[in-house]
């Protein structure tokens, strides 16, 4: 879920709450990116498929802490950070095709930033997106050869057509 902020007042207040990082509120919009926790892998039977990976992902004593870790608006919060992850990303380079700058911040007092936004108790904005003309032109980064970062079939076996 994705809510799209272009009014002043809200967009400082985002930026309040993202550490007073005042630069956001700068931004032509800001995409405040939110995740519905009202799924609970408590409430799942053991034998779920979703249990299942989250066991062989995390491991059997993480989930059985988590399961019965008290504040469970906390746990479903953590187990939902990814979700707007990937739409975000899209909204990202679309932007960049666009000539336009973003910058992901999960910086973020959520609590806080889901109150400015009026979100209801199941929705939490987990990251902010501000979208916008950059006031700078950054150096381009120094990339590491694709050699360097692939392999072939096993981690150390280089791609000889990359070597």
């Amino acid at each position: 879920m994705l809510l799209i902020i272009t009014d002043e007042h809200l967009k400082v207040k985002l930026a309040e709450a993202a550490g007073n990082q005042m630069w956001i509120a700068g931004a032509l919009v800001i995409f405040a990116c939110c995740a519905d926790i009202s799924w609970d892998m408590a409430d799942v039977p053991a034998d779920d498929f979703g249990q299942e990976v989250n066991r062989l992902r995390f491991g059997d004593e993480l989930i059985k802490y988590l399961n019965y870790y008290e504040d469970r608006k906390a746990v479903c919060t953590l187990f939902q950070n990814a979700t707007p992850l990937i739409p975000a990303e899209h909204i990202f380079l679309t932007a960049a095709a666009y000539g336009l700058g973003g910058c992901f911040i999960g910086y973020l007092d959520v609590r806080k930033a889901s109150g400015i936004l009026n979100l209801p108790s199941n929705i939490v904005c987990l990251f902010l997106l501000p979208i916008g003309f950059s006031d700078e032109t950054p150096n381009s980064p120094q990339k590491k050869p694709i050699s360097e970062i692939s392999f072939f079939n096993e981690f150390g076996r280089k791609l000889e057509i990359l070597s």
